[in-house]
């Protein structure tokens, strides 16, 4: 159901597909079999997103059960895809039933008889979202087929699940992903190569991550899609297809496992079971095999695409089939599967694995039929409790607004005054394109004895979103779980904490009691004004304390400014900076592009009558930053590469061989190793044994630096150059350089110490120059990290950052704590003429901790400074 504007195009795609369209438009369209040339799944055969992308607008063009919409561009630029597939009489009504859908996500203004009439006028919405994960290929294969069988299936189960669902179609949650993990396939068949692992991130900066930022919202198309979550369509069921391990079950379904989240609905997890379940008896009935649930999959954290709309009430669905090697089919002899995961801890039957699968062949083919047979079973039950359905998502959305006005906390308050006032408000950003109702305050008031100004946010708890709200601003508590009481700690599947205010540095206060307060609901968010303030004559000052005064530097640096950090403190429009403000002279730039520069940059900077000579400072010269990429596909080297180019710091990509096979001084002041263990650098993917039945990794993919390379490196330091090692790399620099430093936890059992990924607190030096503009106590994300026991010698190391002398756990869960107490987190370690920076933690972790940025971005800046004292 497109627009006569596209039909020239449409029919000129037709036409090279091999058949005319009538001028109605609704002719019978070819099968995908026969557009693209193969059975879609066919062992060892792909197609690209442009074919998807061209068959999808032929449907369009020929069926009134489709309407294809572009949501906008990938981060490369692709079109991005969503179709609404349903009953023509609902197509030519999606206005009226979106606006129904957004009454049933904000009920206020309705009672019970009114909730029960909307659920039987309304639609129940589902979104199916494939192909997340590039490498888990066949949903994007499987959606066109997908796409046909529903509008062109005319059986009474497909006409029932026409009338009464609307369904939203991404055939591929990651294009750019899709057809880089095509291209590398199809150049290697036929080879020792054939389904190798890609070397390099099949998202281009995210790669697996891309299901990570789903409450962060970065990339761009975790906000297309969440604009359609959360803004236009409030889809009561989100079912997201995935694919997982091979060697054990054929299928997950929900229900999920231990542990569950406090803030998740009842009814929410009851639907969500019911789901599963009936989905398993489905295909149970149709004898596929091998499916597990109760397993693998924990009811606890969010961040993916299909958890995160838990919390707004909306259920997950999640599926995840056996893998192939991409398109290549895999062979199962007995005995060759097993258990050993959460859930099933042994490959024979139980209920929560009721038919196992006994092995065989297993196709690229099989997996779209599993995934079919999914879909199909989901629709028809989605179709048939339509009322329900939208009936229960009316009353937890009812619930949540009620339960604000009556249970603690009644709000959170985001005040004035804020370490970084810029990230703060990007915070209230990030919350609001996750559907978070936020009020700004017209006047000062009191609530709870806090005194706040006006300007201040406020975020009600008395709202349709109460447990994302509630999920994303308070502090996480993992239960302690264990197989047994003496046995290790069972792995959660992801991070344990998650608070929001913590990783991003913003003073957020939890509100227990009512309130009242003159307050208007924010639209839309606008930037906090930037300024030039005073008509001074002698410079610019500028707060260390905002992140985006490194942009500033950057963009000075670029047009060949000169720009200075302040060693000591400074007083600027009465109010002191602390030691690292910055210092434009000003006969470096004009008034009016300084002020540009403020506005667009939401800075305050003060352009001062303060003399300033014989302050001793660091003048911050250009510099040039290598970013190690290994070929081992390193999410955190692409999310490094996100936040530098956010930040507009310029910098190359080095690559084994330029570390392999040259010297590096000269090249570049700073190189940032990101985090991976010293084995993936030294050796990358390079196997002690090879074997013949993994894929073979391409030569030029296949190893990591060398010794070579780590001689390199050193020499590289020891002539001036700035190491920084992010996380699991410092034990690399450690051991490779022979640092007077120790990493305390390496060795100790994970009985003993344990911490998969909770904010713990640091206490700063914000004296030391790698640690300006940073509060007194910031939160560190802590996935199994290091933590340093400096050693002495005759050189200074400084010590930024260290944990307290007590529990450090802010948000997660940490067994083994006072292993940690006491020890370094930070340390800036002299080596000759250069040094290294360790950054024992995930300062920059999936772009989701702001607040500890500056760790990185001083060390960076730091690297081609020189001490001075300032001169007129």
């Amino acid at each position: 159901m497109r627009s006569n504007v596209l039909n020239l195009y449409l029919a000129m795609l037709a036409i090279q597909a091999g058949f005319i369209l009538p001028a109605n438009l609704n002719a019978q369209v070819q099968s995908p079999e026969t557009f693209v040339g193969f059975r879609v799944g066919e062992d060892r055969k792909l197609f690209g997103w442009q074919t998807v992308v061209d068959y999808f607008y032929i449907l369009d063009s020929a069926s009134e059960k489709i309407t294809v919409q572009e949501l906008g561009e990938t981060t490369l630029g692709k079109p991005f895809l969503m179709a609404i597939i349903s009953s023509p009489h609902n197509l030519l009504n999606l206005a009226k039933y979106k606006n129904l859908q957004k009454q049933a996500a904000n009920p206020r203004h309705l009672a019970g008889d009114d909730m029960r009439l909307l659920a039987k006028e309304g639609k129940v919405v589902v979104m199916i979202t494939l192909n997340i994960h590039s490498t888990e290929i066949a949903s994007s294969q499987e959606s066109i087929e997908l796409a046909y069988r529903l509008v062109t299936d005319h059986s009474a189960g497909t006409k029932r699940i026409l009338d009464n669902v609307i369904i939203l179609l991404i055939p591929s949650m990651n294009p750019d992903g899709m057809q880089r993990v095509v291209d590398w396939y199809q150049q290697y068949l036929d080879t020792p190569s054939e389904g190798a692992p890609l070397p390099y991130l099949y998202h281009p900066y995210a790669g697996h991550d891309n299901n990570r930022d789903w409450f962060m919202m970065n990339l761009a198309e975790t906000k297309l899609v969440s604009k359609q979550y959360y803004h236009e369509w409030f889809p009561e069921i989100v079912y997201d297809q995935h694919q997982m391990r091979s060697e054990s079950a054929r299928l997950f379904l929900p229900p999920y496992t231990d542990p569950v989240n406090p803030n998740l609905h009842p009814l929410l997890l009851a639907q969500m079971n019911k789901f599963g379940k009936h989905i398993v008896s489905e295909l149970q009935a149709q004898e596929f095999r091998g499916i597990v649930t109760d397993a693998f999959y924990t009811a606890w954290w969010e961040g993916t695409s299909v958890m995160t709309p838990w919390w707004h009430n909306m259920m997950g669905i999640l599926s995840e089939v056996a893998s192939v090697q991409i398109a290549t089919p895999l062979y199962f002899p007995k005995g060759s599967l097993q258990g050993g995961r959460r859930g099933l801890p042994e490959y024979r039957a139980r209920m929560n694995f009721l038919d196992p699968w006994l092995g065989g062949w297993w196709r690229l083919r099989d997996i779209i039929n599993y995934e079919l047979a999914i879909t199909f079973a989901l629709l028809d039950l989605a179709a048939r409790e339509k009322e329900s359905i939208i009936y229960n998502f009316c009353k937890m959305n009812k619930d949540a607004v009620e339960r604000g006005k009556t249970e603690p906390p009644f709000a959170y308050v985001v005040p004035t005054t804020q370490h970084d006032p810029v990230t703060a408000a990007d915070m209230i950003d990030i919350l609001m394109q996750g559907g978070v109702e936020v009020h700004l305050a017209e006047a000062d008031f009191i609530a709870d004895s806090y005194k706040f100004k006006k300007g201040s946010y406020v975020i009600s708890l008395s709202q349709p979103f109460r447990p994302y709200v509630k999920d994303m601003l308070e502090r996480q508590s993992y239960p302690d779980l264990h197989d047994s009481p003496a046995g290790p700690p069972i792995r959660p599947y992801d991070v344990t904490g998650w608070t929001l205010p913590l990783m991003m540095g913003v003073e957020t206060v939890e509100i227990e009691s009512p309130f009242d307060a003159d307050l208007t609901r924010l639209q839309s968010l606008e930037t906090p004004p930037g300024k030039l303030v005073n008509d001074g004559e002698r410079g610019y000052l500028i707060s260390h304390r905002t992140n985006r005064s490194f942009a500033l530097i950057n963009h000075l640096l670029n047009k060949d400014r000169e720009v200075f950090w302040l060693r000591n403190e400074v007083e600027a429009d009465g109010t002191i900076l602390q030691p690292g403000a910055i210092y434009v002279p000003d006969n470096e730039i004009e008034p009016k592009e300084i002020e540009f520069l403020a506005r667009k940059l939401s800075l305050e900077i003060v352009r001062t009558n303060r003399k300033l000579i014989g302050q001793p400072a660091y003048r911050i010269n250009e510099f040039e930053v290598g970013l190690y990429q290994p070929f081992t596909a390193n999410m955190e080297e692409g999310w490094t590469r996100f936040i530098l180019e956010q930040f507009e710091f310029p910098y190359k990509t080095i690559y084994n061989a330029k570390i392999r096979n040259s010297s590096l001084d000269g090249d570049y002041d700073v190189i940032i190793l990101p985090d991976m263990t010293a084995q993936e650098i030294i050796h990358g993917r390079k196997k002690d044994r090879p074997d013949m039945y993994s894929p073979k990794i391409p030569e030029p993919y296949e190893d990591g630096i060398t010794k070579e390379g780590v001689q390199h490196l050193m020499e590289f330091v020891e002539k001036g150059g700035t190491l920084i090692a992010l996380d699991s790399a410092c034990d690399f620099a450690i051991e490779q350089f022979g640092l007077p430093a120790k990493n305390i936890v390496k060795e100790v059992p994970e009985s003993d110490f344990f911490c998969p990924g909770s904010l713990l607190e640091i206490l700063v030096d914000n004296s030391e120059p790698i640690a300006y503009g940073m509060p007194s106590n910031a939160a560190a994300m802590f996935v199994k990290s290091p933590a340093f026991q400096p050693i002495y010698w005759s050189q200074r190391t400084g010590v930024p950052a260290y944990y307290p002398d007590y529990n450090p756990l802010l948000s997660g869960w940490i067994l083994g704590e006072d292993k940690i107490q006491g020890l370094a987190a930070v340390l800036d370690i002299p080596v000759k003429k250069g040094c290294v920076v360790l950054i024992g933690f995930r300062a920059q972790h999936r772009a989701q901790t702001p607040g500890t940025y500056k760790f990185l971005f001083n060390a960076i800046q730091l690297s081609a400074a020189e001490e001075v004292v300032l001169e007129d």
